[in-house]
């Protein structure tokens, strides 16, 4: 009975919640789930949906769209060095691409 990830949005279903909204009892593996049934956030069909083991489930749990129904936020660490933004040498920002 394994948590199984969206490929689309990222959603987890997991067994033991299952999942209300669709009326699937908690304690329903995936594979128990009619194959009409959709994801709950971006509606994409059970066949999109990946097997997670172990190692993976674990890191899924910090994924900000499990349980938030697409609530999911970005990070803002580290933009300036991702993006090229640089202040110069008079104090202005410059939008070079880094090199």
């Amino acid at each position: 009975m394994g948590k199984h990830k969206c490929t689309i949005c990222g959603y987890v279903y997991d067994p033991a919640e299952g999942d209300g909204e669709r009326e699937i009892a908690p304690g329903t593996p995936f594979e128990a789930i009619d194959d009409s049934w959709t994801c709950p956030i971006c509606n994409s069909k059970k066949m999109d949906f990946s097997s997670l083991d172990e190692a993976d489930a674990a890191a899924s749990t910090d994924s900000p769209l499990e349980g938030e129904r697409g609530q999911g936020g970005a990070s803002t660490t580290g933009t300036a060095a991702t993006t090229g933004t640089a202040a110069t040498s008079d104090g202005a920002l410059s939008h070079e691409p880094a090199l």
